[in-house]
This record gives structure tokens, sequence and C-alpha cells, in this order.
């Protein structure tokens, strides 16, 4: 019955969506009501049978109400702090408030703080069950009280270097702002390792932390210096508002990127850019001049927000939030704005790395490319996915590693939750849903569990493939392509042209995966800064370190490897294959012009959600290695990329 209603709402959402002729709206719409089904269902069964076998039904009905009241308080705080942090609104001014905006934050509240006491509820039983002979000296030193460390000790390294406000700094300001943050990495590395914690994942967090809060205050606080990040700026921008917009001139200038003429970022003239910015959005915030947009939109671009892409920028959105809260200049609002999304991407590969079984020096030496750093210390939504698909992934080899124990629903779930978070932002990605075949049938109970589960995964990638493809037939805009691309790009000629010339189209395609993957452009999603430069362009030898740097670091991270047949090996290089086929395929469609035999606008750093895939596979088919290897030499890798990233910042972000 339930289904059934769920089906109903599902179709008159995307009816009435279809309508207005929003297909992007009929798809968000109808994956909300599939999720707040989802989370509703959980809820309940939270209530119904955990709550109420451990604390009978008097308790858990009081427990219902205090979270109840306590998540309509929390709704309208945050609401009253948007309203205090928006330049044009107040909470004393009743019309301000937004029923919509109290009625998100209610339900956000209510679902977290059930989720949360029931995690509290779990972890209590698990630690009074456990002897204190059990626990690990490093367990008293907590990943929260390192960030917190490395976050209060950083800022107060920018201020003490001078670095902060930007355009007051200098070469020698950023210079010793990047020895602290070097001095910084290695006391706490220090530290970690005399309480016995250098564990991979809290090392990642240290330099990950460290590196990325670097280039969120070196990096001139304006957008244009990463992949189309005015773009991603206006959209976050947009969605921290959650329903009225209210933006000065400055705001929109960095929307529109007027320091870039012919393509070039005019770096020379950026210090007074960034003075006039400053100056005129506090002067605009003074006198009201600001302007205002009612609805879920981007304000510059006015593009609907009503799209389960943008679901990548809520870290962003939320430091855009904070930042107008604090009432910070517009430098630190941006500042802010892209520090959340370090912090995002930093939280969500620490339990990717700690929750894998098995090559956990790789990834964590994927998560700290130079290249991904730079991008999670910008506007992007790259970031999300990511972090995102390496989250799933390293749920599903812990799964699978598991060899003698069932599946469970909450097993699942933590493989397709991030999965699906990180498709939101690339449906292109979709390909990956097929690693969920992986699982051999022990993992079942009976045959008829496998069935409903493989059943339950064709559905899923049903789902997410509908969402990028349904609009290249309802949407106007995704039938016309990218205008970025050119006057000659249009996505429904191309299909026309790749119906009627298969074999040509098959040509091209092949001859640029070739080139795409080689290692000598592997520089370009490794050690590149997009717009502040490439590290190889400035010293040519390491062109092809970063990738020989992954090889050895795949075949040496052997210890405790999950093995995998040949059969398992083979499907996974086909999953990564036809990920990349479609990525190169999705610009082809919107990016290049018609019956071009090269596919333009594919980026290289497209590949890293899918890097860790294929160089994972590296000796997974033994079992373990011969010998443990000494933490000095395991952990070589991880510092050498840090390495990296230093040679990064002083030749890219401090040498101009």
């Amino acid at each position: 019955m339930a289904a059934i209603l769920l089906g109903a709402l599902t179709a008159i959402a995307i009816v009435i969506c279809a309508a207005s002729h929003d297909i992007y709206a009929a798809i968000f719409y109808a994956l909300v009501l599939i999720f707040l089904y989802s989370a509703s269902i959980r809820t309940y069964w939270l209530y119904s049978h955990q709550l109420f076998q451990t604390y009978g039904a008097s308790k858990t009905r009081n427990i219902f109400v205090a979270i109840l009241a306590i998540s309509i308080l929390l709704g309208v705080v945050l609401e009253g702090l948007t309203l205090i942090g928006s330049p044009l609104s107040s909470p004393p001014q009743l019309p301000s408030w937004n029923l919509k905006r109290l009625v998100a934050f209610f339900s956000l509240c209510f679902f977290v703080s059930t989720y949360a006491f029931a995690h509290f509820l779990s972890q209590t039983n698990n630690y009074s069950q456990a002897s204190i002979s059990k626990c690990n000296v490093s367990s008293n030193f907590k990943a929260p009280l390192i960030a917190a460390f490395l976050i209060v000790v950083v800022a107060a390294a920018a201020l003490l270097s001078g670095i902060f406000p930007w355009r007051l700094s200098e070469s020698v300001n950023r210079v010793l702002f990047l020895a602290i943050c070097i001095l910084v990495v290695v006391i706490t590395l220090v530290m970690l390792k005399q309480k016995g914690s250098n564990r991979p994942e809290l090392i990642f967090l240290t330099v990950a932390l460290v590196s990325g809060t670097f280039l969120c205050f070196a990096l001139p606080p304006v957008t244009a210096i990463s992949p189309d990040d005015q773009i991603h700026f206006d959209r976050s921008l947009g969605l921290s508002y959650l329903g009225r917009s209210e933006y000065s001139d400055s705001e929109i200038q960095l929307a529109n990127v007027p320091w870039v003429i012919d393509s070039v970022v005019q770096f020379n003239d950026l210090d007074k850019v960034i003075d006039e910015l400053d100056s005129s959005h506090s002067k605009a915030i003074e006198t009201g001049n600001l302007h205002a947009l009612d609805g879920f939109y981007s304000p510059v671009a006015v593009s609907s927000l009503l799209n389960i892409a943008f679901i990548g920028y809520i870290p962003s959105a939320i430091g855009l939030w904070l930042g107008r809260l604090l009432g910070l200049p517009l430098t630190g609002i941006v500042i802010l704005g892209r520090w959340a999304n370090l912090l995002s991407y930093c939280g969500v590969f620490y339990f990717a790395i700690k929750n894998i079984p098995s090559k956990k020096t790789l990834m964590t030496v994927i998560a700290l490319l130079p290249t991904s750093l730079y991008l999670a210390s910008n506007y992007s939504y790259d970031p999300w996915v990511i972090s995102m698909l390496a989250l799933s992934f390293s749920n599903l080899y812990r799964e699978l590693s598991k060899t003698d124990k069932a599946i469970t629903l909450d097993g699942v779930a933590t493989v397709c939750l991030p999965m699906l978070l990180g498709l939101c932002p690339k449906a292109v990605y979709f390909p990956v849903i097929g690693l969920l075949f992986l699982f051999p049938t022990s993992k079942f109970p009976s045959p008829s569990h496998r069935r409903v589960f493989f059943a339950g995964v064709v559905i899923f990638g049903v789902l997410v493939v509908s969402t990028f493809i349904l609009p290249l037939f309802f949407s106007s805009a995704a039938i016309a392509g990218d205008a970025r691309g050119g006057t000659d790009v249009n996505s429904g000629e191309q299909i026309a042209f790749i119906i009627s010339h298969p074999i040509d189209f098959i040509k091209t395609l092949v001859a640029f995966l070739v080139d795409y993957i080689s290692p000598i452009n592997s520089d370009q999603y490794s050690i590149s800064y997009f717009y502040m430069g490439t590290l190889s362009t400035e010293v040519r030898c390491f062109a092809t370190i970063p990738f020989v740097l992954l090889i050895v670091t795949a075949l040496f991270d052997g210890q405790g490897t999950t093995r995998l047949n040949a059969g398992a090996i083979a499907w996974v290089l086909f999953i990564v294959a036809c990920t990349l086929g479609l990525v190169a395929t999705s610009l082809y469609l919107s990016f290049t012009p018609v019956g071009l035999n090269w596919i333009n606008g594919c980026q290289a750093r497209y590949i890293l959600p899918v890097l860790f895939l294929p160089l994972a596979l590296i000796r997974t088919s033994k079992s373990d290695t011969k010998g443990a290897k000494p933490v000095s030499i395991r952990h070589a890798p991880i510092l050498t990329v840090g390495a990296l990233s230093i040679i990064c910042n002083l030749v890219l972000v401090i040498a101009p």
C-alpha cells in the first residue's frame, strides 16, 4: 500500500512538473519523494523496533516527543539565523519568515536528530559490552580533536602571517604562511606517531586540512581560478538562501568575472579588483542597495536549482550562509564558502580511508593528489562526486571482504547511499552501479534474496540513467548543447550523426580515449592547478612522476588485500572503460561540433572519480603480501604526494 502511494505521489509530481516543461524539477521532486518515503520507513522502524525494544512504549514515546520538540526549536533557530544573515531581512519582520524553509529545516533536524540518537544508543551499547583491555590507545586521540586543533592553528597562522586579507599580502606572506603550515603538519604527524595513531586516515586528515586551508587563504578570493567556479559560486549562492536571494553587485561580478579578458585572468589587476569588490559589497549592505530574487534560483544566471545535480553545492552553500551570519566581508565569505567545500571533502574521505579494509595507502594518495585538493579548495561539485564515490567503493570493498557474513540492509545502504549522492551531480558515471553485481551468492541468505537485490540494482540504475537521458528528450537546453562549445554544437544533430556514422564515431572515441588515459597526460589530473598553471609546464620532469607514484603505491599497497577472481577483475575494468567512454560521449554530444573527429571539453579531472578502481586491481588476486612492511615504508607514498603539494604551492601559488 505504501509503495502504491509513493508511486502515485511520484507520478503526480512528474505530471505537474512535465506540464510546466521542467523535466529537471520533475526528476528532483520524484527523488525527494523517494528519499522522504525511505527515511520515514527507516525512522518508523527505529522507533517501533530498536527504541521500543530498548526502552519500552512509554519512554520511546517521550523520546519521540522530545526529539520532535528539539527539531521544531532547531528549525526555528536555523530560519532565524538565515534571516539574520540576509542583508534585507530580519527575524522581527514576520513576512520575511519562509514557511517552506521552516519545513525543510524541521525535517532535516528531525531525521538527523533521530539517527544521531540511534547511533549514540548503538555506540553506547557497544562500549558497555567491550572490555577496557581491548580499547586501542589511539581511540583517545580522536579525529575531531585533530581537525579542531589544525583549524585553529592554521587560521591563527593565516592571521599571523598577514595572508588575510589577501589583497594586503605579498609573496613573502605566502611563503611564511606555507612554512608555518608545513611546520604544523610535521608537529601533528610526530604527535600522532608518539600516540600510536599514525593511521592513514589521520595522516590524510592532517595533510589535507592544512594543505587545503592554505589554498583557501592563499589563492585570490575571487572566481575564475578553477574550472567554471563562477557558475558554481552563483549556484551555491542561490542555494545558501533557500528561496529568496539577496545579493550585491559585487556578487554579480563574481559570477560574471569581468577580470577575465580574452579567456585570460588579469592577475596583475586582482589587488584592485578585490579591494573594490569588498568595499562595494560593504557599502551596498549599509545602504540597502541590493538585488532580491524570490524562488529557488541561482541569482545571477537565474537558473532553477530544482535539480538533483545541485546537491553537490550543499557544502559551499553552508559556508556562504555561515559567512553572512558572521558578518564577514565579501572576501571572507568567499573563502569560507570554498573552505566548507574542503571540510566536506576531508570528512567524507576520512571515513572512506578508515572503512576500506585494503588499499588504504592508495586511496589516501589519490585523495591527496594536488589537483584533487585544489578542486576541493574551490567552488566545484567535483570534490563531492570524487569523495562520495570513494566512500561507496570503500564500503563495497569492506562488504566484499566479509566473505563469511551475509549482507544486511544497512550494509547495502552504506554502499548505495553515498553512490547515489555522488552520482546526483554527474549521473554520467552511472556504470559504477554495476559494481554492485560483484556480490557473490554467499553474501545472500537465499537465491530469492539475491534475485531481489539484483532487481533492485537494475531499478537503481534505471532511475539514475533517467536523470540525464530524459532531459535529452524533454529539455530544449539539453538538446541544444553547451553554448560554450561554439555555434556548431547541437546535441540533437550530434546524436543523428552518431546513428548514421557509428563506425566513424567509434574510431573517434577510441582514438580520444587512448590519448586521454595516456600516462603522459596524467599530470592534468594530478598536478594541475588549472588557471593558476600546471607544475609540469613549469618543471617538465614532473609530468609523469605522479603516475609512477600511483603505480608504485598500488604495487606495494598489498597488505590485507581483498581477493577478486579473474571474472570480477575483468568486470571492474569493463565498468571503468564504459564510464570513461560515456563521459567522453557526453562531451561529444554537448560540447563538440557536429561530426568533429575529436572530443572537445573532456578534461582529465573527470578521471578522478574512478581512478581508484583500476589501480586497486593491482595485486588484488593475491591474498596477502609476503610480510608486513614497516610503517615508514607504507606511508612513504603519502609523504611523497604531500611533498608534491608543497612544490605545487610554491611554484603555482607563491611564485607568480
